[in-house]
Protein backbone atom coordinates (compact mmCIF):
# COMPACT_ATOMS: atom_id res chain seq x y z
CA UNK A 1 0.00 0.00 0.00
CA UNK A 2 1.33 3.30 -1.02
CA UNK A 3 1.20 6.19 1.48
CA UNK A 4 0.02 9.53 0.15
CA UNK A 5 2.71 12.15 -0.18
CA UNK A 6 1.81 14.71 2.45
CA UNK A 7 4.53 17.16 1.38
CA UNK A 8 3.23 17.35 -2.17
CA UNK A 9 -0.31 18.11 -1.07
CA UNK A 10 0.70 20.84 1.40
CA UNK A 11 2.89 22.69 -1.11
CA UNK A 12 -0.16 23.33 -3.17
CA UNK A 13 -1.60 25.58 -0.39
CA UNK A 14 1.51 27.44 0.78
CA UNK A 15 1.89 31.28 0.53
CA UNK A 16 -0.42 33.98 -0.70
CA UNK A 17 -1.86 34.40 -4.15
CA UNK A 18 -1.12 37.45 -6.22
CA UNK A 19 -4.71 38.65 -5.86
CA UNK A 20 -4.54 38.45 -2.04
CA UNK A 21 -1.33 40.48 -2.01
CA UNK A 22 -2.75 43.12 -4.36
CA UNK A 23 -5.90 43.48 -2.25
CA UNK A 24 -3.84 43.86 0.95
CA UNK A 25 -1.58 46.48 -0.68
CA UNK A 26 -4.64 48.35 -2.01
CA UNK A 27 -6.30 48.46 1.42
CA UNK A 28 -3.03 49.64 2.99
CA UNK A 29 -2.69 52.41 0.36
CA UNK A 30 -6.23 53.65 1.07
CA UNK A 31 -5.62 53.73 4.83
CA UNK A 32 -2.29 55.58 4.38
CA UNK A 33 -3.84 58.17 2.05
CA UNK A 34 -6.55 58.97 4.63
CA UNK A 35 -3.86 59.30 7.30
CA UNK A 36 -1.85 61.67 5.10
CA UNK A 37 -4.88 63.86 4.42
CA UNK A 38 -5.76 64.04 8.11
CA UNK A 39 -2.19 64.80 9.16
CA UNK A 40 -1.90 67.65 6.63
CA UNK A 41 -5.12 69.21 7.96
CA UNK A 42 -3.79 68.85 11.51
CA UNK A 43 -0.53 70.57 10.51
CA UNK A 44 -2.34 73.48 8.84
CA UNK A 45 -4.55 74.00 11.90
CA UNK A 46 -1.54 73.83 14.21
CA UNK A 47 0.51 76.30 12.14
CA UNK A 48 -2.38 78.78 11.89
CA UNK A 49 -3.20 78.61 15.61
CA UNK A 50 0.50 78.96 16.48
CA UNK A 51 0.76 82.16 14.43
CA UNK A 52 -2.39 83.60 16.00
CA UNK A 53 -1.16 82.72 19.50
CA UNK A 54 2.23 84.30 18.73
CA UNK A 55 0.62 87.62 17.77
CA UNK A 56 -1.67 87.60 20.83
CA UNK A 57 1.28 86.75 23.08
CA UNK A 58 3.36 89.60 21.66
CA UNK A 59 0.48 92.05 22.08
CA UNK A 60 -0.01 90.93 25.68
CA UNK A 61 3.72 91.24 26.34
CA UNK A 62 3.82 94.78 24.93
CA UNK A 63 0.77 95.79 26.95
CA UNK A 64 2.07 94.30 30.20
CA UNK A 65 5.50 95.92 29.77
CA UNK A 66 3.83 99.27 29.14
CA UNK A 67 1.63 98.87 32.22
CA UNK A 68 4.66 97.89 34.31
CA UNK A 69 6.43 101.00 32.98
CA UNK A 70 9.59 99.03 32.21
CA UNK A 71 12.37 101.46 31.23
CA UNK A 72 9.73 104.19 31.56
CA UNK A 73 8.63 103.64 28.00
CA UNK A 74 5.62 102.78 25.85
CA UNK A 75 5.70 99.37 24.18
CA UNK A 76 4.02 98.26 21.00
CA UNK A 77 4.02 95.84 18.09
CA UNK A 78 4.34 96.46 14.38
CA UNK A 79 4.47 94.14 11.40
CA UNK A 80 7.12 94.41 8.70
CA UNK A 81 5.37 93.00 5.63
CA UNK A 82 8.51 93.09 3.48
CA UNK A 83 10.62 90.87 5.75
CA UNK A 84 7.54 89.17 7.25
CA UNK A 85 8.52 89.97 10.85
CA UNK A 86 6.80 91.10 14.04
CA UNK A 87 8.72 93.88 15.75
CA UNK A 88 8.38 94.63 19.46
CA UNK A 89 8.85 98.38 19.86
CA UNK A 90 10.19 100.05 23.01
CA UNK A 91 9.58 103.79 22.79
CA UNK A 92 10.91 104.72 19.38
CA UNK A 93 13.39 101.86 19.06
CA UNK A 94 13.26 98.18 18.15
CA UNK A 95 13.31 95.88 21.18
CA UNK A 96 12.91 92.39 19.65
CA UNK A 97 12.17 90.87 16.23
CA UNK A 98 10.15 87.66 15.64
CA UNK A 99 9.81 85.81 12.34
CA UNK A 100 6.31 85.32 10.93
CA UNK A 101 4.98 82.31 9.02
CA UNK A 102 5.23 83.14 5.32
CA UNK A 103 2.31 80.84 4.48
CA UNK A 104 -0.12 83.12 6.31
CA UNK A 105 -1.19 86.50 4.92
CA UNK A 106 -1.43 89.17 7.59
CA UNK A 107 -3.34 92.43 7.27
CA UNK A 108 -1.86 94.75 9.90
CA UNK A 109 -3.36 98.24 9.47
CA UNK A 110 -1.09 100.22 11.82
CA UNK A 111 1.31 99.98 14.74
CA UNK A 112 -0.24 98.98 18.05
CA UNK A 113 1.27 101.03 20.89
CA UNK A 114 0.14 100.88 24.53
CA UNK A 115 0.34 103.78 27.01
CA UNK A 116 2.59 103.62 30.03
CA UNK A 117 0.95 102.59 33.31
CA UNK A 118 -2.57 102.46 31.78
CA UNK A 119 -2.17 99.83 29.08
CA UNK A 120 -4.63 101.67 26.83
CA UNK A 121 -4.10 101.48 23.11
CA UNK A 122 -2.47 104.77 22.17
CA UNK A 123 -2.88 104.29 18.41
CA UNK A 124 -6.49 103.03 18.46
CA UNK A 125 -8.16 106.46 18.90
CA UNK A 126 -11.90 105.83 18.87
CA UNK A 127 -11.94 102.82 16.53
CA UNK A 128 -10.63 99.31 17.07
CA UNK A 129 -7.59 97.93 15.28
CA UNK A 130 -8.25 94.64 13.48
CA UNK A 131 -5.41 92.30 12.56
CA UNK A 132 -6.60 89.74 10.01
CA UNK A 133 -4.84 86.44 9.39
CA UNK A 134 -5.68 84.29 6.38
CA UNK A 135 -4.02 81.30 4.85
CA UNK A 136 -3.76 77.53 5.06
CA UNK A 137 -7.52 77.39 4.51
CA UNK A 138 -8.30 79.39 7.65
CA UNK A 139 -9.13 82.99 8.60
CA UNK A 140 -8.90 84.70 11.97
CA UNK A 141 -9.23 88.18 13.44
CA UNK A 142 -7.52 89.79 16.41
CA UNK A 143 -9.09 93.04 17.64
CA UNK A 144 -7.56 95.65 19.97
CA UNK A 145 -9.90 98.32 21.35
CA UNK A 146 -8.94 101.76 22.70
CA UNK A 147 -8.92 100.41 26.29
CA UNK A 148 -6.18 97.94 25.29
CA UNK A 149 -8.39 94.83 25.36
CA UNK A 150 -7.19 92.12 22.99
CA UNK A 151 -9.96 89.95 21.53
CA UNK A 152 -9.17 86.88 19.48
Amino acid sequence: MESPNILTQDKKYEGFTLIEILIAVGILAIILSFGLILSMDFYKTYAFNYEKDLIVGLLQKARSQSMANIYESNYGITFNSIDHQYILIKGLSVDQVFEANKSIDITWPEDVVFNQLEGKCQTCDSSDIEIILSGLGKTGTITINNEGRINY
